[in-house]
């Protein structure tokens, strides 16, 4: 709507009562993070709710030197950077099925080395 208000008046410049659509194809401001141990590290736009594992398939699975034990979700509240430390293996074996967590925009999740 703001945009469509604002291009109106632009127009008007040029044009006796502009008629202004605007339709948004396609949103890609939900973002997070995979670097570490994963085939594709990266930036990923998301569409949808996604899960810490659906993101893992995402990035590729994890390459040899990762250590799945020790993942860890950094997550923005209040101004501050929360860490959610996350065993894959547990969720996979059902262990710990509610640190499959759902990801928000801005979360960054680091794989790390096996060996660290």
């Amino acid at each position: 709507m703001q945009l469509r208000e604002i291009l109106t008046e632009k127009f008007k410049q040029f044009v006796d009562n502009p008629t202004v659509t605007v339709v948004v194809t396609e949103a890609n401001s939900f973002k997070v993070f995979v670097s570490g141990q994963v085939r594709t590290p990266g930036v990923y736009r998301l569409r949808s709710e996604t899960t810490l594992l659906q993101i893992i398939s995402l990035a590729g699975e994890f390459t040899k030197e990762a250590n799945p034990k020790k993942i860890v979700i950094i997550r923005r509240e209040g101004g501050k950077d929360k860490r959610l430390e996350v065993n894959y293996t547990e969720i996979i074996d059902g262990v710990n099925p509610g640190a499959n967590y759902v990801l928000k925009s801005g979360d960054t999740i680091i794989v790390p080395l096996r060996f660290q």
